[in-house]
């Protein structure tokens, strides 16, 4: 028997891919790596409302804490967004995070990336919404590994 907490993770997701046409879900982690120095990593992915997995990244973040590893992770699938030129059509990228929300609210560009505005999409055809934890946990468990990881990794999916 499933337990209740699998079936409403099928269903949010299944949820979100029938809304957009790419759903991003992206989480941010702090701890420490097998070395035991204390660091960030960052990890998520990206599908398309058919529920094929595009992307799959976990790497280490350069970030000072948890919460802006998380702004790191979200500025590092906002650009493979745009590179993919997925941003035409409606996406959507999940966090767990509150300080996320209001970061991408305030302008993610303006403090973390002062040369390159994301800025006009949000809202228009990229939407940060919040996940509840429970539910983010495929991209928890990346960015949890992203913490040991020597260098970003990100696979894509074939054409």
């Amino acid at each position: 028997m499933l337990d209740r907490g699998y079936k409403l993770s099928v269903a949010f997701w299944k949820y979100k891919l029938q809304s957009f046409d790419f759903v991003c879900a992206v989480d941010g982690a702090w701890g420490r790596n097998e070395g035991g120095d204390i660091g960030g990593g960052m990890g998520g992915f990206i599908k398309n409302n058919q529920g094929i997995i595009l992307l799959l990244f976990s790497g280490p973040s350069s970030a000072s804490n948890a919460e802006e590893a998380e702004i790191l992770g979200v500025i590092y699938v906002l650009r493979k967004v745009i590179e993919k030129k997925y941003h035409m059509k409606r996406v959507v990228i999940c966090s767990d995070s509150s300080v996320v929300l209001g970061a991408s609210n305030k302008g993610l560009d303006n403090t973390y990336l002062p040369n390159f505005s994301f800025q006009p999409f949000i809202h228009v055809s990229i939407f940060v919404q919040y996940v509840p934890r429970t539910l983010n946990d495929t991209a928890d468990l990346l960015a949890k590994k992203g913490i040991c990881r020597p260098k970003m990794i990100d696979y894509w999916a074939r054409p």
